[in-house]
């Protein structure tokens, strides 16, 4: 098993911990801690979210003047988008331009999961059409996001309107499309009952109106019993 192989394996148990003593091992044992290495620290140590330690990573190689690639700052994006950090993720974005790198859908999309709020969907729609201008061809990873985030706004129609979109251009449905139909399916039942519930709550009428429901519309129809 190699440094690295060990490093991506505690990143698969989220144990960052373990994935930066390994590098400490490294140096201990007098071996250079060159990219990949790097690479697959912060890929761990993003994993387990701890952002302070893949900060601290990205440092130490721009320390070194060693080179990051699109993996190290997706990495960097996603930990910042773990904790909701929406303009920290756009800044790496900016600084991996910066650097003569194209941003890759993985970066994208990592971004796109910082979004929150009441407008993090429009975000993320807004951020599929410039991956779209970038040439990059959008997955099932980056349209799930797009789901996620309907679902975070609580917005059924837009949910649909992405998901019948999505199947428009062919793209495939994984295990995580699956469970955001089921959570648009959940939050459609939610909302039916709570429109029934109000119907069922709904104040009583003014003293002297009375109510009819015509039973071919379904339509209520209310008068004054003093004039009918």
């Amino acid at each position: 098993v190699t440094y690295n192989g060990l490093i991506t394996g505690f990143g698969m148990i989220k144990d960052a911990g373990a994935a930066i003593a390994v590098l400490d091992q490294m140096r201990a044992e007098g071996l250079e801690v060159c990219e990949p290495a790097y690479g697959a620290a912060m890929s761990a140590c993003a994993k387990a979210g701890a952002r302070d330690h893949v900060v601290q990573l990205f440092a130490e190689m721009d320390e070194q003047k060693l080179e990051p690639d699109v993996r190290h700052f997706g990495s960097l994006i996603a930990a910042h988008a773990r904790c909701k950090d929406e303009q920290a993720a756009r800044d790496a974005l900016a600084d991996l331009r910066r650097r003569g790198l194209k941003p890759s859908v993985v970066a994208y999309t990592s971004l796109m999961s910082s979004f929150s709020g009441p407008d993090a969907l429009a975000k993320a729609e807004a951020l599929l059409i410039e991956m779209e201008n970038e040439g990059i061809k959008l997955d099932t990873f980056a349209w799930n996001n797009v789901l996620g985030k309907a679902i975070e706004v609580r917005d059924v129609a837009a949910f649909r309107r992405c998901l019948a979109e999505m199947d428009a251009r062919g793209i495939e449905h994984n295990r995580q499309t699956g469970l955001r139909i089921s959570d648009c399916e959940s939050l459609e039942a939610e909302e039916r009952a709570l429109g029934t519930s109000d119907r069922l709550e709904s104040p009583p009428l003014p003293q002297g109106w009375r109510e009819h429901a015509d039973p071919a519309t379904g339509r209520s129809y209310f008068w004054m019993e003093a004039d009918p």
